[in-house]
């Protein structure tokens, strides 16, 4: 069953490169482009230097490193891949709605969504005695 830990990590590393966030002023944004401009700091609120938004940021930051380690991890057969992935989609998703409040479900796009479901499929399919 480490076949569909693979698998399921090539369908989210897919969902990289396509639209996670459309906003209502008609921006949208990939995963890789939410993380280029947290990076170089366009986000304002990843801001570093204030308390409250230090927290924010530093839990972004660990939810980003969650998902890619969980790619890595399914990409290389690991079954606690996709396990670790989908942590880390809930706590993007935690500081998502933080910042979005009520209206965060209308401004997913098809790749969030295909991330979830891609680290659910390999979670329930690549589930095994071994994590």
């Amino acid at each position: 069953m480490r076949f569909m830990s693979f698998i399921s990590s090539l369908i989210v590393s897919v969902s990289f490169f396509l639209p996670w966030f459309k906003l209502p002023s008609g921006k949208t944004y990939t995963f890789w482009g939410i993380l280029s401009k947290s990076i170089n700091g366009s986000f304002s609120w990843l801001n570093p230097s204030s308390p409250g938004s230090l927290t924010v940021y530093v839990i972004f930051f660990t939810g980003v490193l969650m998902i890619l380690l969980g790619v890595l991890f399914g990409v290389l057969g690991g079954r606690s891949g996709p396990a670790l992935g989908i942590l880390g989609v809930m706590v993007f998703t935690a500081v998502s709605w933080y910042l979005y409040g009520s209206g965060f479900e209308r401004i997913l796009g098809v790749g969030y969504i295909l991330a979830i479901l891609g680290f659910a499929l390999g979670l329930v399919l690549a589930g095994g005695e071994y994590f």
